[in-house]
């Protein structure tokens, strides 16, 4: 009735090797804390910045406002404070890094110092994808990594953002939005 069914060795062994790597996959999944929802009255529903986020500088025609775009995110239990980033992912660019946030709701415009917020400002082309990334803290890191509107390595950024009192385990959950910007933009918010 029953007839077992003989595979070749090396089917066997990928078929197993397949098994314990999907495994391990979904414990890696488990240890992930869940993300932090991001929402930004900036961001169309096509996902494109407004364009009083970008810069008010060349090469961006029409020039944006330098705004810091609006956010909203979950509280997280246990976080003393809120570190916000904004990354040019196509051109590897910090705009934006503050790390002393205690609200979860930010305006438009919040964050005027150049020292804090430089809007997106492309050159002509292609769209770039700024990463607006909120990380829940327990603590003040060590020493936050990042040159604002400059080069910049993305992980050296998370990792620095991790320590603490000299050890790891800082970061309690994080969450991220992207929106879209192309040189020529001018999008605005739907209740504008």
């Amino acid at each position: 009735m029953f007839q077992r069914m003989l595979l070749p060795k090396k089917t066997a062994a990928l078929i197993a090797a397949l098994l314990f790597c999907m495994k391990i996959i979904s414990l890696a999944a488990a240890e992930e804390p869940p993300a932090i929802t991001v929402t930004s009255e900036s961001i169309t529903p096509e996902g494109r910045l407004i364009t009083t986020t970008a810069a008010n500088r060349g090469p961006n025609k029409p020039r944006g406002q330098n705004l810091s775009p609006q956010l909203t995110f979950d509280p997280v239990e246990g976080a003393s404070l809120y570190a916000v980033y904004m990354f040019d992912m196509d051109a590897n660019w910090l705009h934006f890094a503050v790390t002393d946030v205690t609200e979860t709701c930010l305006s438009l415009g919040l964050y005027s110092d150049k020292k804090q917020y430089v809007g997106p400002y492309p050159p002509k082309g292609k769209d770039h994808h700024y990463r607006i990334e909120v990380f829940a803290l327990q603590a003040v890191p060590d020493k936050p990594a990042g040159k604002m509107n400059a080069s910049n390595n993305y992980q050296k950024i998370t990792d620095s953002l991790d320590i603490s009192g000299g050890q790891p385990g800082n970061i309690l959950r994080r969450g991220e939005i992207i929106g879209l910007y192309r040189n020529g933009d001018n999008t605005v918010a739907a209740e504008e």
